[in-house]
């Protein structure tokens, strides 16, 4: 078996695993730091609401004592694509849930094969202790934070692997978007 056909094939494994595991938080209703954040707070089903992000006004909009514009971006996305439906909030954790084990899967098979990626990110995704994280919906920033560190790996070890010369491995593109990565991981999670 050629080693893409492999990597889809441990990759859907990795996916197939997430949902099977946290497929039950999608009937959950908001709960913990979700009520005050997410269902009773109006401002974040307000598009007008959106540029206040990057103001002083973001503690205002965002119901959170911390910073994190893009956590509360997301918020706004899903208020006004799932019209408020904590199913749809919960449908967007167990994405980033799954994208996060998948990039892990990869990021793994870097360093140690296939088999070692598979094994790692198949117990990063049924880890009782990512429950805290999947589950609540208030709890995201975690979810994204991890997102922005493994893609940022991910982008260096692609960097690193192809070296800082040749054609394939354009050292300034894979730069600037490792920062862009950067910064969206400071944007998720202070």
């Amino acid at each position: 078996m050629n080693s893409k056909l492999k990597n889809i094939i441990c990759a859907a494994i990795v996916a197939a695993a997430c949902v099977a595991v946290y497929k039950g938080t999608l009937s959950n209703g908001f709960v913990y730091d979700d009520l005050q954040i997410v269902e009773h707070n109006p401002n974040i089903s307000d598009p007008r609401n959106l540029p206040k992000l990057l103001t002083k006004e973001y503690f205002h909009v965002s119901g959170e004592r911390t910073y994190r514009p893009l956590n509360t971006f997301s918020y706004m996305a899903d208020s006004m694509l799932w019209k408020g439906s904590a199913a749809g909030f919960h449908r967007t954790n167990l994405l980033i849930h799954t994208l996060n084990c998948v990039l892990l899967y990869f990021l793994f098979s870097i360093m140690g094969g296939a088999g070692i990626g598979l094994f790692g990110a198949l117990i990063f995704a049924v880890h009782p202790l990512g429950a805290e994280a999947v589950s609540p919906v208030s709890f995201r920033e975690d979810l994204m934070a991890l997102t922005a560190v493994a893609g940022g790996l991910l982008l260096y070890a692609r960097l690193a692997r192809n070296g800082m010369e040749g054609k394939k491995a354009r050292p300034a593109l894979t730069a600037a978007a490792i920062g862009a990565v950067f910064m969206l991981g400071l944007g998720s999670k202070e």
